[in-house]
């Protein structure tokens, strides 16, 4: 889900529930109430308000991917066939903090309404929504609001899917627009159907050299193939080196990354040094293919957890590690993470549209341990570190 369109002045927040459509014909709005439900996020800055009357239009560009949970709390980006999911907006106005008026019921012919601090959450089950007014208990009258109608419509334009989410009362369907992507059947987010991949990033956060947090000091990709083809054998281990940006000798797999790059250790690679009046070079990433039967595993995080990144100082080699529970000096992410330029603070990089870096969520075992850098969730998953 990748949001492009934002027509409102409320931070609205965007969530989804979901369940198999075999169950749908029983999914009453009891049963929906009761299921769990995940945020994607808040789609403006809770501090945004009305300015002289005109609505605030905002633009975003993150793209965010959804996560199935089953029923023994296992997380993963693929939902399995034949499931339904299904949208809520809540018109969450921290800014204002309204008081306002819902219908509760019609008793001897006369609307009685109960008052609520914010707004409730708007379903795209019409079902499950109430009528609302905004302007106070006193002049609620029979018709107004918009009980049962749905909040949320899909749509298509050329080749394109979009979701259109309504916050109020107008139906103009446009207070956040989503674009929606995906793979028909699922696909495994490692990687393709011929292999599995996993990027590394490390920080020789244990040498006491580190100046910065930048997570860049060695990047590489780990690949392991899973099917034979003309080009590779099952089980066959590679290594792309991306980019270097630490200046003391440093080891991937017993390869040292600056002599793979034909470059001196005191110069980075591939992490924008230059611009920072630091001694940089671009280079083209390296491919090397490893001994399998040294680095072997169950899944691809075990294998590139196996892969040994080494730094020497004084003569002195420090292995870089993950240690559960503890800083980690490396990393796993998924091969789409943009690693930072040099001197540029990963939690400055990736953050919350609050500004709240997602790094830190992700420390914290909030956010999911692969793509953390992709969410904007508030929930409170519990997911496993990606070592």
């Amino acid at each position: 889900m990748t949001p492009i369109y934002h027509n409102s002045s409320s931070a609205d927040k965007i969530s989804y529930y979901y369940y198999k459509t075999s169950e749908a014909g029983d999914m009453t709005p009891e049963r929906i109430k009761a299921l769990p439900k995940y945020t994607v996020g808040y789609m403006a800055d809770p501090n945004v308000v009305k300015n002289g009357g005109q609505d605030q239009h905002t633009f975003y560009h993150d793209t965010f991917s959804l996560v199935y949970v089953d029923e023994n709390g296992n997380a993963s980006y693929d939902f399995p066939k034949n499931y339904e999911i299904h949208f809520i907006i809540s018109n969450v106005d921290l800014a204002h903090n309204y008081d306002i008026a819902i219908f509760d019921k019609v008793e001897n012919g006369q609307v009685k309404t109960k008052q609520i601090k914010n707004y409730p959450e708007y379903y795209a089950d019409g079902r499950l929504n109430a009528a609302i007014h905004s302007s106070g208990i006193g002049q609620w009258k029979l018709g107004d609001g918009m009980a049962e109608t749905p909040h949320a419509a899909i749509f298509r334009i050329g080749e394109k899917n979009y979701v259109g989410f309504e916050d109020w009362t107008d139906l103009d369907f446009n207070d956040v627009i989503f674009e929606m992507t995906g793979t028909e059947g699922g696909t495994t987010i490692e990687g393709g159907d011929e292999w599995e991949e996993l990027r590394v990033i490390a920080e020789d956060l244990q040498v006491g050299e580190s100046t910065d947090f930048d997570f860049n000091d060695v990047v590489f990709d780990v690949y392991r193939y899973t099917k034979t083809t003309e080009d590779h054998t099952a089980g066959d281990v590679w290594i792309i080196l991306q980019a270097a940006g630490g200046t003391l000798p440093l080891y991937v797999a017993g390869y040292e990354v600056h002599e793979q790059f034909d470059v001196n250790p005191d110069v980075m690679v591939n992490t924008n040094a230059k611009a920072k009046g630091l001694k940089g070079e671009d280079r083209e990433p390296v491919a090397i293919k490893l001994n399998s039967s040294q680095y072997n595993g169950s899944s691809i995080n075990e294998i590139a957890n196996s892969i040994e990144v080494k730094v020497i100082k004084d003569g002195v080699p420090f292995i870089l590690q993950a240690p559960e529970g503890k800083i980690a000096s490396k990393i796993g992410v998924g091969c789409d993470f943009k690693w930072c330029a040099e001197r540029q603070d990963i939690d400055n990089k990736y953050k919350l549209v609050s500004g709240e870096p997602l790094f830190k969520n992700f420390v914290q075992g909030i956010l999911p341990a692969l793509r953390w850098y992709q969410y904007a969730y508030d929930s409170i998953l519990n997911f496993k570190p990606a070592f």
